[in-house]
């Protein structure tokens, strides 16, 4: 299991040192394991943050959440609670990266709108000293797009739109995945949250799967299109200089 210190933690999670304290000082945050005078945090405390912020994300104040998690941790076993938060959390962000605020200057530049707008989209989020990447592929894809010439403002209304698809997307499976996974799973059995646990895990790389070859495929025939049409105005042009020769 991967150890973190409080400023790592911090780092990778995007939630500042001094509200991870304060979330342990309010019980939301069980304590880091202290290895001679330095606290170690772990995957488990990454998973509770991935939560917290989630839920504050739809309007749960910390009170609201503590009294939640409280009750929560009542009524279920331990191993419900981990099975949960590591079905929210883990792996969801593996491709995630972190960016210091000088890295992200050579990309954005000194205009503060296209930085603000990343945030907005959820493509970056503030932590200590720099930012964290929710996709360090699609990060480095932009930065390659910028390379070959492709303004950051239309990578970002690239971005934008691909994000709005994939929204739509998600929809669409987890309408597939209530209507005809969750309805045979029986929410008084005991086995029920595993069961769901286990559910939900099948179906993570499904949608990206799909969607990701379905995308690779359009795209190939569309710049198959893009060379024939190239080479067929190159003929034209070619045919009118000879005969204007």
């Amino acid at each position: 299991m991967t150890r973190y210190t409080i400023d790592e933690l911090a780092q990778r999670s995007g939630v500042t040192s001094r509200n991870i304290r304060t979330y342990q000082e309010h019980g939301l945050l069980r304590s880091p394991t202290i290895t001679g005078r330095v606290g170690y945090y772990d995957d488990g405390h990454m998973a509770r943050l991935a939560l917290i912020r989630s839920l504050q994300d739809r309007g749960f104040s910390r009170a609201a959440i503590r009294d939640l998690l409280v009750g929560w941790e009542s009524g279920y076993s331990i191993a419900d609670v981990i099975g949960v938060e590591q079905a929210l959390t883990t792996d969801w962000d593996v491709d995630a990266g972190f960016v210091t605020d000088a890295e992200l200057d050579a990309v954005f530049g000194a205009d503060p709108a296209p930085r603000k707008r990343a945030v907005e989209l959820s493509l970056l989020r503030p932590a200590e000293g720099g930012y964290v990447v929710s996709s360090q592929r699609v990060f480095d894809a932009g930065v390659q797009l910028l390379g070959l010439g492709v303004p950051i403002g239309t990578i970002l209304d690239v971005a934008e739109q691909l994000l709005d698809h994939a929204q739509q997307i998600a929809a669409d499976f987890r309408h597939l995945f209530e209507d005809h996974v969750m309805s045979h799973i029986d929410p008084t059995s005991p086995d029920s949250k595993a069961a769901t646990v286990a559910a939900v895990e099948a179906l993570r790389p499904v949608p990206g799967s799909i969607a990701g070859r379905a995308i690779e495929l359009t795209l190939s025939r569309a710049l198959r299109e893009m060379l024939v049409d190239l080479v067929e105005r190159e003929g034209r042009s070619t045919a009118v200089q000879g005969r204007d020769a």
